[in-house]
């Protein structure tokens, strides 16, 4: 999930029974974080992945995040990341919000793969 589908791939990944890995793209894990920063209203009737639990040791997850990312702060999103269990963060170097993570596809699938074949070690 990119962005908000970030929040919403954390949020529906174990409701989905047949869920093993979840990508997130500039995730936007942490949404209090998110409007605070911003000044957007907060929003209402939506949970916050930041609060949840941490989700089964059973689900791969990918955090990608870009160094140059001005919407999604690796502040807010580290330490969501650092609660859950087979989870990792990745900094891509020069990548913003929406800039050029379609060339990254390749890397991470790579990564995913190897990650897969390895029995996710």
């Amino acid at each position: 999930g990119h962005s908000g589908g970030g929040a919403l791939a954390m949020l529906l990944a174990e409701r989905l029974p047949k869920t093993s890995a979840i990508i997130t793209l500039a995730g936007n894990l942490d949404i209090e974080a998110w409007t605070k920063h911003h000044r957007y209203t907060q929003l209402t009737g939506s949970l916050n992945p930041a609060s949840q639990p941490p989700l089964s040791k059973t689900i791969r997850q990918y955090h990608y995040l870009g160094t140059d990312d001005t919407n999604i702060h690796a502040a807010w999103v580290k330490p969501v990341i650092e609660r859950q269990h087979s989870a990792a963060l990745y900094m891509i170097e020069h990548a913003d919000h929406t800039c050029c993570w379609e060339k990254q596809w390749p890397v991470i699938l790579k990564q995913i793969k190897r990650d897969s074949s390895d029995g996710g070690e």
